[in-house]
């Protein structure tokens, strides 16, 4: 060693940590740190991938739940003895009627009637406005065709409900392709109406 302090490429009155990374430490931390990112890139990809069938899932329960809503609320609130399963023709507008009703004390006053119908894979409630209509897709995907169904206090009928209709039942399937299969949900809106 000289007077100087150097030795062997470092001055020896420097305290032995801030001599730096060795080649060695720097090649470790540099794969240890490639390991984290592939890790981290492979958890980030399989939470993304998970999620969305949850998403879709809760997309279809929503819908339906929706759609619940809407029917449960306007067969409720019909007019006694207008509730009309598979009519030939909508009071508004075109197309097959799954269930029409008039409504008693709508919250629109230029509401003169409310249809369900069925258009390929989607359930759509129309209000009549008169000889126009405003439509709104309750449900999409479905996979089924629904089928109406009117209950009277004596028994099942498939034509006009009447008076003493009891219940109305629609029922269908949702489905989706996923990946490798179908995911399918069913779905049964039986709606009682009390007649008192």
């Amino acid at each position: 060693m000289n007077r100087t302090g150097w030795a062997f490429g470092y001055r020896a009155d420097r305290p032995a940590d801030d001599r730096g990374l060795t080649l060695v430490e720097l090649a470790v931390s540099v794969m240890i740190l490639g390991l984290l990112s592939v890790v981290s890139v492979g958890l980030v990809y399989t939470v993304a991938r998970s999620s969305v069938p949850a998403k879709a899932g809760l997309s279809q329960d929503n819908q339906v739940m929706f759609a619940s809503t809407a029917l449960s609320a306007d067969v409720a609130g019909a007019t006694a003895g207008s509730i009309q399963v598979n009519a030939n023709a909508p009071a508004c507008g075109s197309g097959a009627v799954l269930l029409q009703l008039v409504p008693s004390n709508p919250s629109d006053a230029t509401v003169t009637a409310v249809f369900y119908s069925q258009s390929g894979t989607n359930l759509t409630r129309s209000e009549c406005h008169g000889t126009t209509s405003t439509n709104q897709t309750l449900l999409t995907e479905l996979s089924t065709t629904i089928t109406p169904v009117c209950y009277n206090a004596a028994s099942a009928t498939s034509s006009t409900c009447g008076a003493t209709t009891a219940a109305i039942d629609l029922s269908g399937t949702l489905s989706r392709a996923w990946q490798a299969g179908t995911k399918s949900r069913t779905f049964d809106f039986f709606v009682v109406r009390q007649t008192s």
